[in-house]
């Protein structure tokens, strides 16, 4: 065959991508004997969104077993939703703590 009259053939090959659903971390409230159980009914609503019955009942649970699950996200929303309530916190005097686990 002659280079002239030869057309190249280009095949385009599209590959799927990889979706990977993130790993997501439970958000616990801890309990403490010195913040009000009103600033932690109200950390919940305005941060996690929980709604006001909702917010006491994870509060009441927290004060009798010492910790209370508030939510499930990814790593980066749970640790910035634990800096927004530690903030808080520090801001009106409160130690009110928060953990996360895989």
């Amino acid at each position: 065959m002659n280079s002239d009259t030869e057309k190249e053939q280009v095949r385009v090959v599209y590959a799927e991508p990889e979706f990977r659903m993130p790993s997501l971390w439970k958000v616990f409230i801890l309990n403490d004997d010195v913040t009000p159980m009103d600033f932690v009914v109200e950390v919940l609503v305005s941060i996690f969104g929980k709604e006001h019955d909702e917010a006491l009942e994870l509060m009441y649970e927290a004060h009798k077993t010492g910790q209370a699950q508030v939510g499930t996200y990814s790593k980066d929303i749970a640790e910035t939703k634990i800096f927004e309530v530690t903030e808080l916190a520090e801001e009106n005097g409160y130690p009110l703590r928060m953990k996360m686990e895989k």
